[in-house]
């Protein structure tokens, strides 16, 4: 029992210290932008989603990215440091969608012959 107890508050303190830390990341990242994206397809957004979900930010301590699939849409926050980590971070999105939706394209209209 001590030990169940123990291992308890040790996740209590464990939830304490992610929320702190949650709470000092939106401190720090105070330019913030949301993007909803209805890409027309459940299917089509999953992939998407799969796909840009593999990507780790190159320097998460300066930007952030959250993305949600709620049917048909991509809901996708983005939160910085700096504005311009903001900018570049959407950019960069904007690119890897792009590149998403023509290779989904490209195999969803293609047939065998």
């Amino acid at each position: 029992k001590t030990v169940v107890s123990s291992s308890h508050t040790m996740d209590d303190e464990e939830a304490k210290e992610q929320a702190k830390e949650r709470i000092i990341n939106e401190a720090k990242h105070c330019y913030k932008h949301q993007v909803c994206i209805n890409v027309g397809s459940e299917k089509w957004a999953r992939i998407l989603v799969n796909s840009i979900s593999v990507d780790k930010e190159v320097n998460p301590c300066n930007f952030q990215r959250e993305i949600v699939q709620q049917n048909k849409t991509i809901i996708v926050k983005f939160a910085a440091s700096q504005w311009k980590w903001l900018r570049v971070g959407i950019q960069s999105f904007y690119d890897n969608i792009e590149l998403c939706l023509q290779t989904i394209q490209a195999f969803e209209n293609y047939q065998t012959e």
